[in-house]
């Protein structure tokens, strides 16, 4: 297990939860925590949501009695007149790092020491600001020619998995790392952790 060190007197470290979809893992951590606070070290500090009209997360916020805070991610973009979201060339990526940073100011007041991307969709390099554990559907620590090959996107991890015939799946916990724009290399962090078969 590592620790999260953080400068404040707290007791516990504070945690931001994002969330793009339904929030299973979301539910599963905070489900734990609420069954047994005394073994985990965080509390959460607010939940996250890219899609506010579409995600769980109003649900769970007040289920939870989390904060919450919504960035539409689609919406941002219409605003500058894009109809897809997307960081595929120059201008999507000017727009993402926008989205980030209004995001950024919207967090500042909650003092995150620490996030739990939980089925977040969007990459973005708020992971700069703090820690971020991700919850990713493959086998990291599975590698071919130093390249691991249940990385990526949504369900890629999981069609690699079917294409190769692996007998089982397995998730990974992994530290986020910041990415740039037509970067090769995705779910490069430190693998935490690798769930069972």
């Amino acid at each position: 297990m590592f620790k999260v060190f953080f400068e404040r007197n707290d007791d516990f470290a504070r945690a931001a939860l994002f969330l793009s979809g339904t929030g299973t893992n979301a539910v599963n951590l905070l489900t734990r925590l609420k069954n047994n606070p005394e073994a985990h070290f965080w509390r959460p500090a607010v939940m996250v949501t890219d899609r506010p009209e579409s995600s769980a997360a109003r649900t769970l916020a007040a289920r939870f009695d989390i904060p919450l805070v919504e960035s539409d991610i689609a919406a941002f973009y219409r605003s500058f007149g894009k109809k897809k979201v997307s960081i595929a060339d120059g201008e999507g990526w000017r727009i993402r790092e926008l989205w980030t940073e209004s995001l950024r100011e919207k967090l500042a007041p909650f003092q995150i020491d620490f996030g739990i991307m939980a089925g977040f969709v969007p990459l973005t390099n708020i992971v700069k600001d703090f820690p971020c554990l991700n919850v990713h559907p493959g086998d990291l620590t599975v590698e071919e020619g130093g390249r691991r090959i249940f990385a990526g996107l949504h369900r890629i991890p999981v069609e690699n998995a079917i294409l190769k015939q692996v007998r089982f799946l397995r998730s990974s916990v992994i530290v986020v790392q910041p990415f740039t724009p037509g970067a090769s290399e995705m779910d490069s962090g430190p693998v935490l952790g690798v769930s069972a078969p």
